[in-house]
């Protein structure tokens, strides 16, 4: 009878177990001593959103949309914030483990500290204004023992609410106050009532991404000194007209005038140039190929073209979409005021901030105008190459083309491409060039 009830009660901690673990999304996986997935924890906040005293209703949703859980790179006193992808170096600070505590809940392990997320005392400076004190702000700790339930938010989303485990009525979430945001522990009255969409588009709603799918996502190709690389920033609109046309810049008479056109990556005005700011991880200069020797500035009132540049931040706003901000209108703690948008009248109109994201503000995709990867194979220049979405483009030619793999067999040059190093011959020129 004994040995019943401890098989009936075995049963009952595995299926609830089970229970606990089936509430994280499918594509999510749980690290142990043999394998490791490393995960950006994005925060869900819906940019369109404005303030609202509603409890799942967004705050300041531009504000936080696309932040990511970042660890300073210390312990105990090192508060866990909310910041912009670092597209230029020390990601690991920003990617982060599951690790299972036995019971049904997680830790969470920054990659490049090896400490876990915990609660309490050991933040020396509160951030959020949202936050009554420290003890309700996150930071990392080699002996945080703090675990958490991941709660997927309905059956047909990616989102979920991260639960530390012993709170009550509170979920992690994002705070903050003149740019700056830490992670907090927001309370939230109905966490025992149904999750719905609200909370999905809400500050307390995240999305975990991996390693490999945040890198593939269309970051602009950085340049170095030594190799310029061009991208187009096409916009992300809900209006068809509008929807993929390019960023483009013109200059009359000493007058810059900003548009939109269909994408020409023929066109130099419409080629940007993306530097990383050396000794930062998310701040970079922009400059137009039109342009020569001068970088896009913000003058706090107008966009101008100067010698001197002047930092941007690049922020991925949701799935695919990126939005630019000056410097000046982020805080080093990577939050946002406004995006650099093409206002909603007419093609020629200047450049302004957005405060919300509307049919016309700002959201694009950068798109390499030509692969990073093209060698010449021959110094003959009548034609170049592009690559985009895995199809090869023959530019300043109208002789027709053949492609080739790296060992001579003949591939379909209309097709899209697998990864991988191609010849682009025309006539007895031949260039290489990497579909990636």
């Amino acid at each position: 009878m004994k040995k019943i009830l401890y098989s009936l009660a075995i049963l009952m901690v595995l299926l609830i177990t089970q229970s606990s673990f089936a509430q994280l999304p499918s594509s999510l996986k749980v690290s142990d001593g043999s394998n490791e997935y490393w995960y950006y924890i994005q925060n869900g906040a819906d940019p369109t959103a404005v303030k609202s005293g509603t409890t799942y209703i967004p705050s300041e949703g531009l504000d936080k949309a696309g932040l990511l859980i970042t660890s300073r790179g210390g312990n105990g006193s090192n508060q866990v914030y909310g910041y912009v992808y670092h597209l230029v170096k020390n990601n690991d600070l920003q990617l982060w483990k599951l690790v299972s505590n036995g019971s049904g809940a997680y830790y969470l392990i920054n990659k490049k500290t090896g400490n876990k997320l915990a609660l309490g005392t050991g933040a020396t400076t509160c951030l959020g204004t949202d936050a009554a004190n420290c003890s309700d702000l996150f930071y990392t700790n080699t002996d945080g023992n703090a675990s958490y339930e991941v709660k997927l938010i309905g059956d047909k989303s990616d989102y979920v609410t991260i639960k530390r485990v012993g709170s009550t009525n509170k979920l992690v979430a994002l705070t903050g106050n003149d740019k700056k945001f830490s992670v907090f522990e927001a309370a939230v009255d109905e966490y025992s009532a149904p999750v719905n969409e609200a909370v999905m588009k809400s500050e307390k709603a995240w999305v975990f991404i991996s390693e490999n799918d945040m890198k593939a996502r269309p970051f602009p190709q950085l340049s170095t000194s030594d190799t310029p690389n061009w991208n187009t920033f096409e916009l992300v609109c809900s209006t068809a007209s509008v929807n993929g046309m390019a960023l483009t810049v013109k200059e009359n008479a000493g007058t810059i005038i900003f548009s939109r056109a269909k994408k020409d990556i023929t066109k130099d005005e419409q080629l940007w140039k993306i530097i990383p700011v050396e000794g930062e991880n998310a701040q970079v200069y922009i400059a137009n190929k039109l342009i020569a020797n001068r970088y896009l500035t913000y003058s706090g009132k107008d966009f101008i073209f100067l010698s001197e540049p002047k930092p941007f931040v690049i922020k991925n706003v949701r799935g695919d979409e990126m939005g630019i901000m000056p410097v000046e209108e982020a805080s080093n703690s990577g939050g946002i005021n406004g995006f650099v948008s093409l206002s909603t009248g007419g093609t020629n109109n200047p450049l302004a901030i957005a405060t919300t994201i509307t049919n016309y503000a700002g959201t694009g995709k950068f798109v390499p105008a030509v692969s990073t990867s093209v060698d010449k194979v021959s110094k003959n220049d009548s034609f170049s190459v592009s690559v985009e979405n895995g199809y090869i483009k023959v530019w300043g030619t109208d002789a027709p083309f053949k492609v080739y793999t790296i060992n001579g067999q003949e591939v379909n040059g209309k097709s899209q491409l697998v990864k991988g190093i191609y010849i682009v011959k025309v006539g007895s020129t031949s260039k290489k060039v990497v579909v990636y």
